[in-house]
């Protein structure tokens, strides 16, 4: 990646997808001059607080799409019994309609950033099983997201048994994450 000319904007719905995605976008050799990170600070509807701020930054990246170059994502969850990854990134591609070019990604992870972060580190996961409050998680993050980045890029093979909602992450950083 070459991160000297990259601006990312990143927005998120927690302190668990924030330490998340600061993880990743290091592990990529991004510096925090590369990066802006929206996250809701209190309580309410995480994704809520997405839409809103894409309600802003969407149309701020699509004015300098062709000037700057830069990403946006939006990193959320996706409650089990209400909607599934795959349905979350429709109703965010609905609301906000990338064309087949745009730098924007649209992480979503199944019940909550956690379950990723145990399943990666080789631990039973489950995306219908609460993993938030499991210890460990968010000390476990960066070795978790040493091994997605590995997965992501091709570096070490995808599992047979990878999460749904961690497959349509890969999906997205390939297809759309700058390079």
């Amino acid at each position: 990646m070459n991160s000297d000319r990259v601006y990312i904007i990143v927005i998120c719905e927690d302190v668990g997808h924030k330490s998340f995605v600061i993880n990743f976008l290091k592990n990529l050799g991004f510096t925090e001059r590369n990066y802006r990170i929206l996250d809701k600070k209190t309580g309410g509807d995480g994704y809520q607080f997405i839409c809103s701020q894409l309600s802003v930054e969407f149309p701020e990246y699509i004015r300098n799409r062709n000037r700057v170059k830069q990403c946006l994502i939006a990193f959320t969850d996706a409650e089990p019994k209400k909607i599934s990854a795959e349905d979350r990134v429709k109703d965010m591609s609905k609301h906000f309609e990338r064309s087949r070019d745009d730098k924007v990604l649209y992480i979503v992870s199944k019940r909550c950033v956690e379950t990723w972060v145990h399943y990666l580190i080789g631990e039973e996961a489950s995306e219908d099983e609460e993993k938030r409050h499991h210890t460990g998680a968010h000390t476990k993050t960066k070795e978790a997201v040493d091994r997605l980045n590995r997965i992501c890029t091709n570096q070490e093979p995808t599992p047979g048994n990878f999460l749904p909602s961690l497959q349509l992450a890969c999906k997205e950083f390939k297809e759309r994450f700058p390079e």
